[in-house]
């Protein structure tokens, strides 16, 4: 079969690769007919995720046809459409039964497809933990629609469901790529009184204006100044998006006191982040968590404000045990 094949850093190329087969029982094989591409796919290419395994077949958002079903799967069967989740989970770990899938303990968990075995951007795709990682598409629902659900989409819907978004909330998405769109639609589905959403590209600007008329799309020079007028100082909630340095801290100076923040893309390296200058600009770590795409980190309180790697998804988080905010040493200062 053809498959888009990762060979060395900087280097994809189309290749003939075996049709794979059953491994074990629980596996299926799906005869792919739409996959997209990742921005996680890119940084594979660019040498940025070193577990990746040079030779797979890349791709982790697919949707197909069930050509063969192990003899344990139950949930879906030979011919039944279907949609395949970005990661892999065996679903009886302790991480899985608690709902952190990305935290999967099992070999073939977390982020499997695409990078550490074959994936969709081929013919056809072996798929472990059928029952857990196959949703079947409903006959009413197009290949390009389901496409959605298995990473992009299910991406945002999750990153605006755990901001806890309050009616008449202000909201701010940093971002307006593919998962920011997405990011932004969702949010509108918790009722804010506000929704703005940071781009740099004019041209995602003018894009998101025309089809999401209720955000107000700004520039990553006006955001500050538009946010710090509100009632209360900032943003209600953030969702970052854009995965940069530079997003990153523009996210932490446009919330207000007290804000839930949220972040749904890859970095590459960790960020440090002090307390905004003598407020309370603060993160309560019983609330905060983080939405990664790949490879994520979580919340973590400390006078700093550290982040700490965890492995992570675009669909999954974790929650930190709950610890007491310290204030930081500026703050002490000033207060003593």
């Amino acid at each position: 079969m053809l498959a888009y094949t990762y060979l060395a850093k900087g280097t994809f190329a189309l290749t003939q690769k075996p049709k794979p087969r059953l491994l074990g029982p629980r596996d299926a094989v799906v005869r792919v007919t739409l996959a997209s591409i990742c921005t996680s796919d890119l940084h594979i290419r660019n040498g940025a995720v070193p577990r990746a395994v040079p030779g797979i077949a890349v791709g982790h958002e697919f949707v197909g046809v069930v050509e063969e079903a192990g003899d344990a799967v139950r949930h879906v069967r030979r011919g039944d459409r279907v949609a395949v989740n970005v990661e892999t989970y065996c679903g009886e770990c302790f991480f899985c039964r608690n709902g952190w899938v990305n935290n999967c303990t099992h070999p073939l968990g977390g982020w499997a497809l695409g990078c550490r075995i074959d994936g969709g951007q081929a013919e056809y795709a072996r798929i472990p933990f059928a029952d857990t990682n196959l949703i079947p598409i409903p006959d009413g629902v197009s290949d390009e629609r389901a496409l959605f659900t298995g990473d992009l989409l299910s991406t945002g819907y999750w990153a605006a469901k755990i901001a806890e978004i309050r009616k008449g909330d202000t909201v701010l998405v940093i971002g307006a790529g593919p998962a920011g769109y997405c990011a932004a639609l969702c949010a509108l589905l918790h009722a804010p009184a506000r929704l703005v959403v940071c781009e740099s590209d004019p041209f995602r600007r003018a894009f998101l204006q025309e089809h999401i008329p209720q955000a107000e799309a700004v520039s990553p020079a006006q955001a500050l100044p538009l946010l710090s007028r509100t009632e209360r100082g900032g943003a209600d909630a953030v969702i970052e998006a854009a995965g940069t340095k530079e997003s990153f801290r523009l996210a932490w100076e446009c919330a207000r006191p007290t804000p839930l923040w949220r972040s749904s893309p890859c970095t590459k390296r960790r960020r440090r982040f002090p307390c905004r200058t003598c407020t309370a600009r603060t993160l309560p770590s019983r609330r905060a968590a983080w939405t990664a795409a790949t490879a994520g980190r979580s919340w973590n309180s400390s006078p700093r404000a550290r982040w700490t790697r965890r492995r992570s998804s675009p669909t999954a988080f974790r929650f930190p045990k709950s610890t007491a905010h310290t204030s930081c040493s500026r703050q002490k200062k000033t207060a003593s």
